[in-house]
């Protein structure tokens, strides 16, 4: 009976090990940190672990840490019965998280959550992890010793829930705050990057069309000026050797030449 107790133990230990991996980050100490006001224009958003859900009834709190990333930039990590909180301009993110330690693969997989923060709003987004399957066969059979063995080889999808705001300060309540940070200058919205994908494609386009126009003007030159640049260089270094131009005027000329390819 005592041999199999510690079997099972054993077996619960690699399991755990097996979902966390060996995680390289720690538990801050057990003080909290203060939040200001919002700035003019921002929002805030907390992250806070949740629920893990084995997807056959068996519920656990969140225990273990966190990664979180906005529009796929890692902002920072949580772990359980702790709270990060982040200010953002106002606009539409894109949210997800994942263990510490771990990356998106077969065996580990990330809900992104689209959301559309207003000036002065707070959001509350609870990180969860569930089984997709639904079941966990060797859980309900097997007890916490195939529990133990499937957790090693679980398939698990995170993703955050959006609680309401009087449920989400409840759970702030609970936890600690850990870390607050000002990314309104940092990160843009999705809002402001295709604004600044588009204009980056206008100017490109631009930059095409008068480039395509350019022969166009150059027809309209004399002939000494619509030598190609190649051959003025070759110009240039002859009468450099014939000691018409000192070095520094040279170096010059050369490379008002070149700035022109």
């Amino acid at each position: 009976m005592v041999r199999s107790s510690i079997f099972i133990l054993t077996l619960v230990l690699i399991a755990t090990m097996a979902l966390l991996g060996c995680v390289s980050v720690s538990k801050r100490p057990d003080k909290s940190v203060k939040i200001g006001q919002l700035e003019e224009g921002s929002a805030r958003v907390c992250f806070y672990g949740g629920d893990w859900d084995w997807g056959y009834g068996v519920v656990n709190h969140f225990n273990g840490a966190g990664n979180v990333y906005v529009n796929e930039n890692h902002i920072g990590y949580f772990w359980d019965e702790e709270v990060i909180c982040t200010d953002l301009l106002a606009g539409s993110y894109q949210f997800h998280w994942i263990w510490v330690d771990s990356t998106e693969s077969p065996s580990y997989s990330c809900k992104r959550l689209d959301i559309t923060i207003k000036t002065g709003e707070e959001k509350y987004l609870k990180a969860n992890s569930v089984k997709p399957e639904g079941k966990d066969h060797l859980l309900a059979v097997f007890g916490a010793i195939g529990g133990a063995i499937s957790a090693a080889n679980a398939k698990w999808v995170f993703y955050f829930e959006d609680e309401t705001n009087t449920i989400g300060k409840q759970s702030l309540a609970k936890r600690r705050i850990v870390e607050h940070k000002d990314l309104s200058s940092t990160i843009s919205s999705l809002d402001q990057k295709g604004q600044h994908e588009q204009e980056v494609k206008d100017l490109s386009e631009k930059v095409r069309s008068q480039d395509q126009n350019e022969p166009e003007a150059k027809d309209l030159k004399t002939p000494q000026v619509t030598k190609s640049v190649e051959a003025r260089l070759q110009d240039l270094k002859r009468m450099y050797e014939a000691n018409l131009f000192t070095q520094e005027e040279y170096d010059s000329e050369r490379k008002e030449l070149l700035d022109e390819l």
